[in-house]
């Protein structure tokens, strides 16, 4: 998919997830029989307000189709919230990062050295 900005790029990959959580959630739902609250964290403060808005707004290059995710918003289908970009552990796969912004971000995610099998992170969690 071709974006032509960056908040056209960041809701791309919201509408994305919502899609996959959507799934999961029903999933998730009917094998426990029980309901199932869908929260999603994004750190992008422009794909999140075009996605909490109707309509397009000045974006005038966004396909209508994947506009139903204020619908999804509006009805409390999904719950959209801020994350901090300090703590969004999805920014590990998709931008180069400095050792110690890795090293929590893996912390975050309790991945374990081979070598001595402890947490790695811990002193970048702790500063």
């Amino acid at each position: 998919m071709v974006s032509l900005s960056s908040c056209e790029s960041e809701l791309h990959a919201m509408i994305s997830t919502l899609s996959d959580g959507m799934f999961l959630k029903r999933c998730i739902e009917f094998i426990f029989d029980a309901e199932v609250e869908h929260c999603m964290f994004t750190d992008s403060s422009s794909g999140r307000q075009l996605a909490q808005r109707q309509g397009t707004g000045k974006v005038k290059h966004l396909s209508g189709k994947v506009l139903w995710i204020q619908d999804a918003v509006r009805n409390g289908l999904v719950v959209l919230s801020q994350i901090p970009t300090a703590w969004n552990v999805a920014d590990i796969g998709t931008k180069a990062l400095g050792v110690q912004r890795t090293q929590l971000l893996l912390h975050q995610l309790n991945v374990a050295s081979s070598s001595d099998f402890c947490v790695v992170g811990i002193p970048e969690y702790e500063s």
